[in-house]
């Protein structure tokens, strides 16, 4: 199925994702007339940012599913995708209404088998977006620079997902170690490069649509989104090198601003020649 009225589990993934997006808001209130700090292995930060990232990616995923030509098996596997995130949001969500760390706790059989059921729904909610990040290479029912968006935010979600392992090994070890489980040496924020291409699934077709809100042609389309490609991939490069060599998020050095630079070069670059085309 790839037009006319989504499935029963589009819709429901849709359901899903704007229930979640909603979990996540009604924490805001929560999080400011408890007073208490915004970080911290303990914080109303968790069901917050999980809440409303979770709830936009499943929502991400159900659209990309409308565009793709539905298989019989991809209904079950989209609402057992759904559905597995639902779970890993609720268990981080009760992990701070009971006061405790969500990840990296296992200090007590409870909190160690509901951080091992949030890692085991992580693993197959990635092996889904592998899935579908593979389908998406196959026919779309849509134009092509939102083809573009799609294929190239799918595997920068997988990236993230990928990231999301890495920085999960390196918790455990830096735990083991006697120090947090944040932070890699003496200053790299874990986090910071795994969070960066987690949301190019929103991000480039948005600047898909922003561009043909302004009526501008499909080759402008198709260049605009590769420019924001490119920002998004050099940016978790950045984040990459910031991160595994010990750096704070914007403590700059000579490779890493290097980086930053080259990538605006080269995303200025992807859009240079449609801007001489509409000179002619």
């Amino acid at each position: 199925m790839a037009s006319g009225k989504p499935s029963k589990s589009i819709r429901f993934a849709y359901g899903v994702g704007i229930a979640l997006i909603g979990s996540g808001l009604l924490h805001v209130p929560i999080w400011l007339l408890s007073g208490t700090e915004w970080s911290g292995d303990v914080s109303w930060r968790k069901p917050i940012l999980f809440g409303i990232s979770t709830g936009v990616t499943v929502a991400s995923i159900a659209w990309v599913c409308s565009k793709i030509r539905m298989l019989r098996a991809d209904g079950p596997l989209l609402v057992a995708f759904a559905v597995a995130l639902t779970i890993e949001v609720f268990l981080i969500s009760l992990q701070q209404w009971r006061g405790v760390a969500s990840h990296f706790n296992r200090s007590t059989p409870i909190d160690a088998t509901i951080l091992t059921i949030i890692e085991v729904l992580i693993t197959f909610a990635t092996i889904v977006i592998v899935y579908l990040t593979v389908r998406v290479w196959g026919k779309l029912d849509t134009t092509p620079a939102m083809k573009f968006a799609i294929r190239a935010g799918m595997l920068m979600l997988v990236l993230g997902c990928l990231l999301g392992f890495a920085i999960t090994y390196f918790g455990y070890q830096s735990l083991a170690a006697g120090g947090s489980p944040g932070i890699f040496g003496q200053r790299g924020v874990l986090k910071f490069p795994h969070g960066i291409p987690l949301h190019a699934i929103q991000l480039l077709p948005l600047l898909v649509v922003l561009a043909r809100l302004m009526n501008a042609a499909q080759s402008t389309r198709l260049r605009v989104v590769q420019s924001g490609t490119v920002l998004t991939t050099g940016f978790t490069l950045f984040g990459i090198l910031q991160t595994f060599s010990g750096k704070a998020r914007f403590e700059f050095w000579p490779v890493s601003a290097a980086i930053l630079l080259l990538t605006l070069i080269a995303s200025l670059a992807t859009l240079w020649p449609e801007r001489t085309d509409a000179r002619r």
